[in-house]
């Protein structure tokens, strides 16, 4: 300290032993200036937690800032004299050096001051009149009316979180016409500007507990953005921009986040696939990849890029640029808001244009899938992926094909900068059945690191395994688990019976949150009998305990009184509602393709999906599906005549099984 002229000071003691008291002082500032002010030891302080009492010091200085030269600024261009408006710059000079002359006939006159304004009158007159044209002049502008403005309003659900300003979707939507008129009125001034204000790019994320692993590790925690209200209204008016062109190029391995699209018209595809090569009493291979935080890593100038070449307006492409400028995000933890950090990549959390970008940003992965000649094949069409946003799954009968269709995605996510999960990407070894003996396992790599194989895996809900009926226990398990779930978790509601809640309300709330997640997927892989049963069981035992009656009673009493349809009749509904929506796609659309080629090709004994509803179409006397196909109705209408049909079948059907019962009221017809 001597030799270096260091010097400090004396404040107290600052350490704190296990019994609380102040035993020595071991915390210093060392210093040589002699402008630092004695240090100072802090000890009513709320938030020190440690066993030390901090200490501070304050140092005096001044902070000077140099003045820049004006004439240090270099010209951006050189006047281009033969496009100026040489009038208009002789009127603008005109009218404005006038002041200079009654200036100067003043007894005080500065006449360093004057001469500088008159010669930036002269060069920032010049530079205004040769000011040239930006990008975004080159283009016309988007104007939005009124009515698609009230749509992109109804479009928001209701009841979700408020965002960083304290608003929710119903402040708008209560708000009155003359608040949609400004609304009306400010998107239209941004997009005629082209400019949206920062203030709006900030989103509010709350992580989210995935229910698995440590709750004090961050990575089992998924951020859930909430983005500003008015954000959301752009975003819906430049999807519709966005889709004109993206849709038309759209690879037709990709499914869902489109209109008239479900993630479960990429199942149907896959559950094809296993019923086909069952068929054909074959082995097949799947791999399920996962892209580590395949949103949060996407480079926005690839984005935009492709954006571009998809042929999207112009002028919305200069929004959706405008968008992921200067993008901030908050944390949301309980009651307490973080400061504001900047998001400099990937696709906006909670947007709706996030996944229609995404789509755009994997598309060249699927096309280049097209065009290959590898994987499985139904009749004529190759099968060889189908993709849901960031889930992808490649299938092949062959191992060394699939390894060459594993290796063009593992490319893809190195040019395009995302990771692929060795360890979370898996390989399922599908079996034709349960009697044969598995063959020996297959290694599949990715970047020379192996992948798991693993006996089943989720895609897009169902549970895939090594074998169809495998499939089907694991699935119907793993809704069952997730009912009971949920069913529990609405007991504290008053969802439990007797003393709780009234039994409209609460079947209302057994259908809104319970049978949904019941019923997810059953359409696509149409459990068997014995799994029926186990549906029927769990969901005739709670809705017995909801309407309080004992678990012995008839079972269409309980029917009748809920209103609820057997499982089987719920599942027959979904999925012909399901092929509904598969009749009414393009004919070039991958599942409109086999269900042409299964109904035409295959009997009445065949395990095809496509059969099967066939079989639940001849059940309850509705059209062929050829005719179907041919000449599909309308939506509406068709969910119409499916629930005339269904109900009339299964009321039958339970006042015959109600004559069956000794003590059953008959029930007049």
């Amino acid at each position: 300290m001597v030799e270096c002229n260091l010097k400090t000071n004396s404040k107290g003691l600052t350490f704190i032993n296990v019994n609380g008291i102040d035993t020595s002082e071991i915390d210093y500032f060392l210093y040589t200036d002699p402008k630092c002010e004695p240090s100072k030891r802090l000890i009513d302080l709320p938030s020190n937690v440690s066993d030390h009492h901090p200490i501070s010091m304050r140092i005096k200085c001044n902070i000077t800032r140099e003045q820049q030269s004006r004439n240090s600024e270099k010209q951006k261009h050189k006047i281009r004299w033969n496009k100026v408006d040489k009038s208009r710059y002789e009127e603008t000079i005109s009218r404005n050096i006038g002041d200079f002359i009654e200036r100067l006939n003043s007894d005080k006159v500065n006449i360093e001051v004057i001469t500088l304004q008159a010669m930036d009158l002269l060069s920032d007159t010049a530079k205004q009149l040769d000011q040239k044209k930006t990008i975004s002049e080159h283009y016309a502008t988007r104007y939005v009316d009124l009515d698609t403005i009230e749509k992109a309003i109804k479009s928001i659900n209701k009841g979700k979180a408020e965002d960083v300003f304290g608003i929710s979707i119903e402040n708008v939507l209560y708000a009155g016409q003359q608040f949609k008129l400004f609304l009306h009125k400010l998107i239209n001034r941004m997009f005629q500007d082209r400019v949206l204000p920062d203030i709006i790019k900030t989103g509010l994320l709350s992580p989210v507990f995935k229910n698995k692993g440590d709750k004090n590790d961050a990575k089992y925690y998924r951020g859930i953005t909430v983005l500003p209200i008015l954000l959301k209204i752009i975003e819906f008016i430049l999807r519709i921009d966005l889709r004109s062109g993206s849709l038309k190029l759209q690879s037709i391995l990709l499914k869902g986040f489109t209109a008239n699209t479900s993630p479960l018209n990429a199942a149907i595809i896959l559950e094809e696939v296993y019923r086909e090569i069952y068929g054909q009493k074959l082995p097949f291979y799947i791999v399920l990849l996962d892209a580590k935080s395949a949103f949060d890593v996407v480079v926005l100038k690839m984005l935009l890029r492709k954006v571009y070449i998809s042929g999207t307006d112009p002028s919305s492409w200069l929004l959706i640029d405008e968008i992921h400028k200067n993008t901030e995000s908050r944390i949301k933890w309980s009651t307490e808001i973080s400061e504001k950090f900047s998001v400099l990549q990937g696709v906006k959390q909670g947007g709706l244009l996030s996944a229609d970008l995404y789509k755009v940003y994997i598309e060249d992965l699927l096309n280049t899938f097209e065009n290959t000649t590898s994987g499985c094949e139904i009749g004529e069409t190759l099968i060889n992926a189908v993709a849901c946003a960031d889930d992808v799954a490649i299938v092949s009968e062959n191992p060394h094909e699939l390894q060459y269709l594993v290796n063009i995605a593992a490319q893809y996510s190195e040019d395009h900068h995302y990771l692929l999960q060795p360890q979370k990407s898996v390989v399922i070894q599908v079996q034709p059945s349960n009697r044969k003996k598995s063959e020996d396992p297959v290694r599949i790599y990715i970047n020379n690191n192996a992948m798991p194989i693993s006996d089943k895996s989720p895609h897009l809900g169902i549970l895939r395994s090594t074998t169809s009926q495998k499939t089907q226990d694991a699935t119907v398990e793993q809704n069952i688990t997730k009912s009971r779930r949920a069913a529990y978790s609405l007991m504290s509601a008053g969802m439990h019976g007797e003393n709780g809640l009234d039994p409209s309300t609460a079947i209302q709330l057994f259908k809104t949150f319970v049978q949904p997640i019941l019923t997810y997927g059953l359409e696509v892989i149409l459990p068997t009998s014995k799994n029926l049963l186990k549906l029927e069981t769990f969901q005739k035992k709670i809705l017995k305990q909801i309407l309080s009656v004992p678990i012995s009673a008839p079972d269409p009493s309980v029917y009748i009184m809920s209103g609820i349809l057997p499982i089987e009749a719920q599942i027959d509904q979904k999925s012909l509602n399901l092929f509904n929506n598969i009749c009414n796609q393009n004919e070039d659309h991958l599942e409109k393709k086999i269900a042409r080629r299964q109904l035409i090709a295959k009997n009445q004994e065949s395990n095809s999906w496509f059969i099967a509803i066939k079989r639940v179409l001849f059940k309850y006397d509705l059209q062929s599906p050829i005719v179907l196909l041919n000449d599909p109705p309308t939506k509406y209408s068709w969910k119409k005549s499916v629930r005339l049909a269904i109900d009339h079948y299964w009321k039958n059907a339970s006042i015959q099984k109600s004559c069956t019962y000794k003590r059953a009221v008959p029930i007049n017809r």
